[in-house]
């Protein structure tokens, strides 16, 4: 009994002295005086800064508390650093084997404020560098702070034991200056709202943690786990409506225009250590506002953006493994996965990148404005689809592209009155591009295209190409490309007051482009025409176009060209060969002379050999070059103005209808003059065309005419000349001058053949029996021998030659 009650007595007297010494034991270990004696000073000799604190309470069972503690800028006078309230708790019976445990440590309405000044030095760059003063104390000339030693002289030290129950940061806020960007209006920016809390925080295991702030009024949500010891993170982060445009500064030379409007909004999740990071999530930018700063300024207004993706990270192997990533840019969707390797020296690309089913009228919506309204008209339709694989360092450029499949469905855009469409597949191998089964539909057209392609990343690309088609019609397809003035056969009415700009001629060029192509066309209308195994082939080399050849059959005969145009001079310089065989002239000239239609007929054979220089219609003129033939059998001249006015000419409705057996005509083209050398025959008419003929239509000719007997009788009705000009065969000959142009022709005599003609004596004759009204003339007829002498000779002024002219001429007018 005795022994229990001191027992008893003795828990009693240990709890007594416990509960009077443990303030005391707190006191002296933890106490005000000891932190402003001692730990204050510190930290200003660490920091080089001003600290200040104001009431400090510890308390046995609540902990360590502080209040308005501020870290001062350089000048003592700004705050740097504060906190309305500090407060650190710990744990009790730890704090009795003289260990400090915390159980929590709160920041009440902390705030710090970041500077960078017109110089570029931050506010706080003296802190990134150790004072001296910390590194040895008697560096500064002053006194080490007073130590407390034990007997064995050692200075005594609280351990601390990192396990912290709760940590929490409340209400905190983060204020940034630059004065570097605007010296009299420094940028200012504020992250407010900042809350932070974590709990079970402990070195050995993971702890959670959740960040709440709001980011120039954006909310910011972070939460998750964090490892220490294992340097491992699971994290969720969300940031909505972020406006990014306060920042702009700092992004303008990153950017390739002017920023107008951007907002960003976050949600992602990652998870893993440095070493192996795993993150999934999005990215979305709405609006996007950006004005692209080119030569043609492109406008992105109101666009969206948005990422979605999938990554894993390896930084040992320096090895990005890309998921999934799915870009959609204002409904335009493109994906991509593969993997990126040697991050840190050159990087290696193997991705897989599609674009499904993109809808062009869709597209057009999410270019540029200044783009959309450009293709307004030509309208756009249909989809397209792409699969592609990247291969290859990053600065391989477009060598990038391994392979790929563009498959086409019904892309359509007008061209004029027609819509075509394009449907295939177009396949990419390395450099090689396949393009076997294209189909164009241009109204009721249809025809394929066979395209191969070789070295597309190189120079020169080679291309191969054949179309072919069972029916095509070209005048549909001219029609479609001509303006609505011209379909009206008008010109186009200039809009505004701006001079008209100098044509200038085309050229030279210099395309990267080796091209070899061919098309046939089982049958093809043109001009009204229907033409029939049309071929062409053609070949692009060295900047030289060369039609290799050019044939097909038509109006009963066939055709042939071969050319060639050089490219590489300005102006262009062309040759080419043209030969028609066989053709039906009438329907020829109704097509391509629609003004001439039914005034030429016949079986035409046609060769030219032309050379030239000039894309322009006067220096066309000035260099054009080149000879060639002509025949035309079986023909009829009828209803053109040649024709006509002859008729009118010499008083014979019988030649404004011309059947002729043949004309053939040898032709030399130089300066835009064409010199004719030529011989037409028919039953009533022959002629022999000399002289030339311009390029402008002018006419210059000696027509060299013979007319049949009974034609050369009703011109000569009294017998008076004809027998002077009529050959043995009965024809008379007329020779006759031809000038004007095309659509206004002027005929005349001769003159001087017709001298050269009939003779001197027989022209005086003739001018005899023509010249009644002069007194020495005198009648004679068919039979007389030679008429005497006038009495009175004309003047010596009037030549021969002009008096037949004037004779013959008023012979035409009397009849």
């Amino acid at each position: 009994m005795i022994r229990s009650v001191k027992i008893v007595a003795i828990i009693a007297g240990l709890l007594l002295l416990v509960v009077i010494a443990l303030p005391l034991l707190a006191k002296l270990l933890i106490s005000p005086e000891q932190i402003r004696a001692r730990v204050l000073p510190l930290a200003e000799q660490a920091l080089g800064r001003q600290v200040e604190l104001g009431a400090i309470d510890i308390r046995l069972f609540s902990g360590i508390q502080l209040q308005d503690l501020r870290i001062k800028e350089q000048d003592g006078q700004t705050d740097f650093v504060r906190a309305k309230e500090a407060s650190l708790r710990y744990r009790l019976w730890p704090l009795l084997q003289l260990r400090l445990e915390v159980d929590e440590i709160r920041l009440v309405e902390p705030q710090i404020r970041l500077q960078r000044l017109a110089d570029g030095r931050f506010n706080f760059s003296d802190l990134l560098t150790a004072p001296a003063s910390a590194k040895d104390p008697a560096s500064t000339g002053q006194a080490a702070p007073p130590t407390t030693t034990t007997d064995s002289g050692a200075t005594p030290t609280i351990p601390l034991n990192l396990n912290i129950a709760k940590l929490q940061l409340q209400d905190a806020e983060l204020l940034w200056f630059d004065a570097a960007v605007n010296p009299t209006a420094p940028l200012q920016y504020r992250i407010d709202q900042v809350q932070l809390s974590a709990s079970d925080i402990d070195l050995t295991r993971p702890f959670p943690f959740e960040f709440h702030a709001r980011l120039g009024g954006a909310p910011l949500q972070l939460n998750g786990k964090v490892d220490l010891m294992r340097q491992q993170i699971s994290l969720r982060l969300q940031l909505d409506q972020f406006d990014v445009l306060p920042l702009r500064p700092y992004l303008q030379d990153q950017l390739p225009g002017q920023l107008n409007a951007l907002r960003l909004s976050l949600e992602l999740q990652a998870e893993g250590s440095p070493d192996q990071l795993h993150s999934s999530g999005s990215l979305r930018l709405d609006p996007l506002s950006l004005r692209l700063a080119a030569e043609a300024p492109l406008t992105f207004d109101n666009s969206t953006l948005t990422l979605r993706y999938a990554l894993g990270f390896d930084r040992p192997g320096q090895r990005l493994q890309l998921e999934q990533a799915e870009i959609d840019f204002n409904g335009i969707v493109a994906s991509a996965s593969g993997q990126i390797e040697a991050l840190n020296r050159q990087p290696r690309l193997d991705l897989q990148v599609q674009l499904a089913s993109l809808d062009l009228r869709q597209a057009l919506k999410a270019l540029p404005q200044e783009l959309a309204q450009q293709l307004t008209t030509v309208d756009p339709a249909g989809s397209l689809s792409l699969q592609a694989q990247i291969s290859g360092t990053a600065n391989q450029g477009a060598r990038l592209l391994q392979q790929a499949r563009i498959e086409l469905r019904q892309v359509q855009a007008n061209v004029g009155s027609l819509r075509p469409s394009l449907s295939g597949p177009v396949q990419i191998q390395g450099d090689r591009l396949s393009a076997a089964e294209l189909l164009l539909q241009a109204g009721s057209n249809q025809a394929r295209i066979a395209l191969q392609g070789e070295n597309l990343f190189g120079k020169p690309i080679r291309l191969q190409q054949k179309i072919s088609s069972e029916r095509f019609d070209v005048d549909a397809l001219l029609a479609a490309s001509a303006t609505p003035a011209q379909v009206a056969g008008q010109q186009p009415t200039p809009t505004g007051k701006a001079p008209a700009k100098v044509a200038e001629e085309l050229g030279p060029f210099d395309l990267p482009l080796q091209l070899d192509g061919q098309v046939q066309i089982t049958e093809a209308l043109y001009k009204g025409l229907t033409i029939r195994d049309f071929e062409l082939r053609y070949r692009l080399l060295d900047n030289q176009l060369t039609i290799e050849n050019l044939t097909g059959q038509t109006l009963g005969g066939s055709f042939s060209q071969q050319g060639r145009v050089d490219l590489r001079r300005k102006g262009l310089a062309y040759q080419t060969k043209a030969t028609l065989q066989g053709l039906q002239a009438d329907p020829l000239v109704s097509a391509l002379l629609p003004a001439a239609a039914g005034t030429l007929f016949g079986q035409l054979d046609l060769t030219l050999d032309l050379n030239g220089q000039g894309t322009l219609s006067d220096s066309l003129r000035q260099n054009l070059s080149g000879n060639g033939s002509i025949k035309l059998a079986d023909g009829r001249l009828s209803g053109n103005q040649l024709t006509r006015d002859l008729a009118a000419f010499l008083q014979l409705d019988e030649l404004r209808e011309l059947v002729f057996k043949q004309f053939d005509g040898r032709m030399q083209l130089d300066r835009g003059r064409v010199k004719i050398d030529s011989v037409f025959d028919s039953s009533r008419l022959r002629m022999k065309p000399q002289g030339q003929v311009g390029l402008d239509g002018s006419l210059d000719l000696t027509l060299g005419a013979s007319l049949a007997p009974e034609l050369m009788q009703k011109l000569d009705r009294k017998g008076s000349f004809s027998r002077l000009l009529t050959g043995a065969d009965g024809w008379g000959q007329l020779p006759l001058k031809l000038s004007g142009s095309y659509s206004a022709p002027r005929f005349a005599l001769d003159s001087r053949a017709l001298g050269q003609q009939a003779g001197q004596q027989l022209q005086q004759q003739l001018l005899q029996k023509l010249l009644p009204t002069q007194p020495s003339e005198t009648t004679a007829t068919a039979s007389d021998a030679t008429a005497p002498a006038a009495e009175n000779p004309p003047p010596a002024e009037q030549q021969p030659a002009n008096l037949l002219d004037q004779a013959v001429r008023g012979l035409f007018q009397r009849q």
